[in-house]
C-alpha cells in the first residue's frame, strides 16, 4: 500500500513536469474543504470534499495515512467516498463512528502536470456518553458526624461534568470536590464528585441528586439518594394554658422529634427530679406567684443521645407589697426617701401622687422629697400591672415638732358610774412620756383606776379610766406630754352629772303616751265629721294640742328646769338632759392631708417603749375607735315647738345649749392655787393649755354660759363612754 502511494505521487510530479505551462489551461481547486466536526459514538459522520476542474486522483488521509483513491476504500469497511465524479464530490462518510475514528482528516487531489492539492486538516472528535452516575453512601448517617457522598460517572468523552443538587433543586457548591482519571484507552475519562458535610436532623429524609452532563447526552443523567439521618431528640416545651397566671391549674407537654423514635422521659422541677413523672406531660397543679421564674426541665433519651430542655415559668400575678409602705418623719428641709416596694408580673409601673391631685409627682419605687410644710402630708403610691387592678399604698411625711394635745375640757358623769378621760396627743417624734396628775399629784394605777395608752402613727392616745366614780373623783385632771421638741399640757374637768328622778322619767313617758292617745282620738273623731275640710281639721288639731299642753307642755332640753316639772292637765313635762356633742375641731397641726386616725396601730401596752415610739407600720390601718377627725356621735333630734298649729325648726339648727347644773348648784371645790409650774420646760416649743372654764370655787363666781369650745383645739376622745 505504501509503495502504491509513492508511485502515485511520483506520477503526479512527472505529469506536472510534462508539457509545462503550455498544457495548463485551468487550475483544479477545492470548492469545499472538510472542517472540524464532532460525532457521537455509533453515529454517522460525513467530511465534505468537492473539487472543481479535477484532473488528478482524490484520496483521504487519516492522521497522515492515505485511505485509497477508490470510492469504496478497500480495507476500511466503515469508510467510503460518496458523491459523483461529475460534480467533483468526494466526501468521506464514516458509519458507524467508533472511538478510533477520533483523528485528523485531509482531502488530497493528485495531478500529473500540476502540484497536488491538499485541503485543510479537519479534526473529527468522537463523543462517548458516560455511564449513568452512581452514588456511594452509608445507609445510615448520624447527626453531628461528618458524612461523605461520592458520585461517579465513568467512560465519558470528554470527561463528564457532575453536579450535586439539594432537595430544592439548588446546586451545592460548599463541600464538593471534583476529580478525574483517564481510562486505559487514553481517550475516555472517569469523573467523580465528592460531597462532604455534617448532617443535622433537618437533613433526615431529604433527597440529594447527582447530575452528569456530557455533550454526547441529550439530557443529563441523574442519581438520587435519600438520607437516613439518626439524631438525638429535639425537645420543645408547650404550656397549657398558653398564658400562665396565679391561681390557674396548668400542665406542660414535652414535644419530641427524634430518629429513632423510641424515647424515654425524665422531668425536673426547680432543679429536682419529679418522682413518678412518666410520659410526655407533667401536671403543674395550681400556680402561685412563688412558681414564677421556677425552672421546668424535660430530659428525653434515644439511641443516639440525650437532650434536656429547660424553661422558666412565667406566671403572671397581681401587684403586692413586698414591704408595708412606711411613713417618714423629718426635720424641716431634710431630704427624705419614701419607699413603695411592689412585686408583680408583668413588672408594675409605680407612680406617686398627692390626695385630690391627679398630677404625678414621681415614678419608681422610691421618691425623694425635701421635708417642708408644703411637702409634708400624705403621699399615695399606685402600682399598675397590665391585666390587674391597681394597688395603692399610703405614706405620710410628717415634720418633727413639739407635741399637741387634743382633748375635752369638761367630762360629766353621774356619781357611781365609770368615767373615761381621753388625752389625744399628736407628736412626731413620739412622746417620751404622758403623765396624768390631779391637783398636783401624779396619778398611779390602782384598783378601780388605770391608764391605758394607744400608740398611733402620729402620736398616742392616753386614757384614764375610773371604773366607779366617787365624790372625791370629781376634780380637775391634768394631762401632760413631753417629746424631744417640747411639752404640752391640758386640763380636763370631771364633773358630777345630776340624775333625773325615776318618777319624773315615768311620769314624762306616761304624759307622752297620753298626748299621743288624745291626738289619735281627735283624728278619728275628725274623720267622722264629713263637712270639715282637711285645713279645718288641721286647725282643730293644733288648737287641741295647745289646750292639752297647759303651761308646761314641753320640758326644757339640756337638763334645765322648765316652769314646773309636775304633772299638769294630764301632760307630764319631762326634764331631758342632752350632753353637748363631741367637740371635733379641725386639725390644723397635722402634716397629713387625711385623718391621721386612719393610720394608727392599736397597742394595748401602757408604757412607751423605744420600739413603740419609733415604730411606724405604715399600713395606715383604720382604728375602730373614735378619732379626732372622724366624729362618731349619734345625731341629735331637733326639738319641736308647738304654738297653735305652727311647727318650726329652731334657728340654731337643733343645737341645744349645755347648762351644767351640777357645776352651778353643786360646785366641785378646786384649789385656786393650782398651777402648771411643774410642767414648765425650757425651749421655744414649750407651751401649756389652761382649762377652758375658770374654777367654780372662786369667790363671787358666776355660773358660766353654755359651754363653748375653747380656742385650744379639742376633740371628743371619750366616744360616748362616760356614764352613758
Amino acid at each position: 500500500m505504501r509503495l502504491l502511494r509513492v508511485l502515485w505521487v511520483a506520477a503526479a510530479w512527472a505529469a506536472c513536469g510534462v508539457g509545462g505551462d503550455q498544457q495548463r489551461k485551468v487550475d483544479q481547486t477545492f470548492a469545499t474543504m472538510p472542517s472540524h466536526q464532532t460525532a457521537v459514538l455509533g453515529s454517522t459522520a460525513v467530511l465534505p470534499c468537492r473539487v472543481v476542474n479535477r484532473r488528478g486522483l482524490v484520496q483521504w488521509t487519516r492522521d497522515g495515512f492515505g485511505l485509497g483513491t477508490h470510492r469504496g476504500l478497500e480495507g476500511f469497511e466503515r469508510y467510503s467516498m460518496i458523491g459523483a465524479d461529475e460534480e467533483g464530490d468526494f466526501s468521506l462518510r464514516i458509519s458507524p463512528v467508533t472511538l478510533e475514528d477520533d483523528a485528523e482528516y485531509q482531502c488530497q487531489v493528485s495531478s500529473a502536470t500540476e502540484l497536488p492539492l491538499r485541503s485543510q486538516v479537519a479534526r473529527l472528535t468522537v463523543f462517548v456518553p458516560p455511564q449513568p452516575p452512581s452514588v456511594d453512601h452509608p445507609k445510615v448517617a448520624t447527626a453531628g458526624v461528618p458524612l461523605t457522598l461520592t458520585c461517579s460517572s465513568s467512560g465519558g468523552r470528554p470527561a463528564p461534568e457532575i453536579q450535586w443538587l439539594d432537595g430544592t433543586g439548588a446546586e451545592i457548591h460548599t463541600g464538593v470536590h471534583l476529580s478525574q482519571d483517564l481510562m486505559d484507552d487514553e481517550k475516555r475519562v472517569n469523573a467523580h464528585a465528592t460531597l462532604t458535610f455534617t448532617p443535622t436532623r433537618h437533613h433526615h429524609a431529604r433527597t440529594l441528586t447527582c447530575l452528569t452532563h456530557n455533550p454526547a447526552l441529550h439530557t443529563p443523567l441523574a442519581a438520587k439518594v435519600r438520607l437516613n439521618v439518626e439524631y438525638p431528640p429535639e425537645v420543645q416545651l408547650v404550656f397549657s394554658p398558653d398564658e400562665l397566671s396565679e391561681g390557674v391549674e396548668a400542665s406542660v407537654t414535652c414535644r419530641v422529634e427524634a430518629n429513632p423514635g423510641d424515647v424515654t422521659y425524665r422531668w425536673f422541677r426547680g432543679g429536682s427530679e419529679v418522682a413518678g413523672a412518666q410520659g410526655g406531660t407533667l401536671t403543674l397543679g395550681v400556680l402561685s406567684r412563688s412558681d414564677n421564674a421556677s425552672p421546668i426541665a424535660c430530659e428525653v433519651t434515644n439511641a443516639v443521645g440525650t437532650t434536656r430542655k429547660t424553661q422558666t415559668l412565667n406566671v403572671k400575678y397581681a401587684p403586692m407589697f413586698l414591704a408595708a409602705p412606711s411613713s417618714q418623719s423629718a426635720e424641716p428641709n431634710q431630704q427624705v426617701t419614701l419607699r413603695c416596694r411592689v412585686d408583680a408580673n408583668p413588672p408594675p409601673d409605680i407612680t406617686w401622687s398627692r390626695p385630690n391631685d391627679a398630677k404625678v409627682v414621681g415614678r419608681g419605687s422610691e421618691l425623694a422629697v425635701t421635708a417642708t410644710s408644703s411637702s409634708a402630708g400624705l403621699y399615695i403610691c399606685s402600682a399598675r400591672s397590665p391585666g390587674f387592678s391597681p394597688l395603692e399604698g399610703r405614706v405620710h411625711l410628717r415634720l418633727r415638732g413639739p407635741p399637741l394635745i387634743r382633748a375635752q375640757a369638761v367630762v360629766a358623769v353621774p356619781e357611781g358610774q365609770p368615767a373615761v378621760l381621753r388625752c389625744g396627743v399628736v407628736a412626731v417624734p413620739h412622746p417620751v412620756a404622758v403623765t396624768w396628775t390631779r391637783e398636783g399629784t401624779v396619778l398611779v394605777t390602782e384598783e378601780g383606776r388605770y391608764v391605758d395608752e394607744e400608740q398611733r402613727a402620729d402620736g398616742v392616745v392616753s386614757t384614764l379610766t375610773i371604773n366607779k366614780t366617787t365624790h372625791n373623783d370629781f376634780a380637775a385632771y391634768n394631762c401632760s406630754v413631753v417629746n424631744e421638741y417640747g411639752v404640752d399640757t391640758h386640763k380636763i374637768l370631771l364633773q358630777r352629772q345630776p340624775v333625773v328622778p325615776l318618777m319624773v322619767i315615768v311620769g314624762g313617758g306616761a304624759g307622752v303616751v297620753l298626748v299621743v292617745i288624745v291626738v289619735i282620738l281627735f283624728i278619728l273623731c275628725g274623720r267622722r265629721r264629713g263637712g270639715n275640710t282637711p285645713k279645718d281639721k288641721a286647725a282643730e288639731a293644733g288648737t287641741l294640742a295647745v289646750k292639752s299642753g297647759g303651761g308646761g307642755g314641753v320640758g326644757v332640753v339640756g337638763g334645765g328646769r322648765s316652769g314646773s316639772g309636775d304633772v299638769s292637765d294630764g301632760v307630764v313635762g319631762t326634764q331631758l338632759q342632752v350632753m353637748p356633742p363631741s367637740l371635733l375641731p379641725h386639725d390644723n397641726h397635722s402634716t397629713g392631708q387625711e385623718s391621721d386616725a386612719k393610720d394608727v396601730e392599736i397597742r394595748t401596752t401602757s408604757s412607751l417603749s423605744a420600739a413603740d415610739r419609733d415604730s411606724d407600720s405604715g399600713w395606715e390601718r383604720e382604728s375602730s375607735k373614735a378619732s379626732p377627725r372622724e366624729p362618731q356621735v349619734a345625731p341629735l333630734a331637733h326639738a319641736r315647738y308647738s304654738v297653735g298649729s305652727t311647727v318650726f325648726t329652731p334657728p340654731d339648727q337643733g343645737y341645744i345649749s349645755y347648762v351644767d347644773y351640777t357645776r352651778d348648784y353643786s360646785p366641785v371645790p378646786v384649789s385656786v392655787g393650782e398651777s402648771y409650774a411643774q410642767f414648765q420646760v425650757g425651749g421655744p416649743y414649750a407651751r401649756s393649755t389652761p382649762a377652758s372654764d375658770p374654777p367654780s370655787s372662786l369667790p363671787n363666781s358666776v355660773a358660766p354660759p353654755p359651754y363653748t369650745p375653747s380656742p385650744h383645739a379639742t376633740t371628743d376622745l371619750n366616744g360616748g363612754v362616760n356614764g352613758r
